[in-house]
């Protein structure tokens, strides 16, 4: 049987946004992701991921040309309207919103995360400088990278309480 870990980075893999936050609300604490920086972030993150993961915006290495979104012709416009990906980016903005939303008042305590609340109202931000990486593989490599090394560390021998370990301690040595 697999264990959490690895069922997290197959739907991160597969793009299974409801099967992989169901796994991580298990078994990440609340509190964690409540409270914790480093956890609220890895959280946004992950979420964009899963958000623009259904938009096929993401430049893969075998192709050159990139999707524009919106031009500035109204008949270009209305081609787009027509077409899946137009309709994959405006469902995902929606997500986008609904979420920024929802968790915005925590969300909006981390510097970092500020920027990304323009990122709905932009017509491109595959081409704008502070967001198109967001679009790449390489930033999808670097998310799942950040999520196994949390992963890691989260459940690892050093990261165990002090209390969890003095009660594992106390159950070995008992008569």
């Amino acid at each position: 049987m697999k264990n959490y870990k690895e069922i997290l980075i197959q739907y991160f893999d597969s793009k299974n946004k409801n099967q992989f936050f169901e796994i991580w609300e298990i078994y990440i604490p609340i509190s964690m992701r409540i409270h914790e920086k480093e956890t609220i972030k890895l959280e946004f993150f992950l979420q964009l991921y899963f958000i623009f993961s259904k938009v096929s915006l993401i430049n893969n290495s075998n192709k050159k040309e990139n999707f524009r979104i919106v031009n500035k012709s109204k008949e270009s416009l209305k081609e787009l309207k027509d077409n899946n990906d137009y309709n994959s980016y405006k469902s995902a903005i929606s997500d986008l919103k609904d979420f920024l939303t929802k968790n915005g008042e925590e969300l909006a305590k981390i510097e970092e995360i500020l920027p990304y609340y323009a990122l709905p109202y932009l017509k491109e931000p595959q081409t704008h400088p502070q967001f198109k990486n967001i679009f790449s593989e390489e930033w999808r490599n670097v998310i799942k990278k950040q999520l196994i090394e949390y992963l890691n560390h989260l459940y690892s021998e050093k990261s165990e309480p002090m209390l969890v370990k003095i009660y594992q301690d106390f159950l070995q040595t008992k008569w």
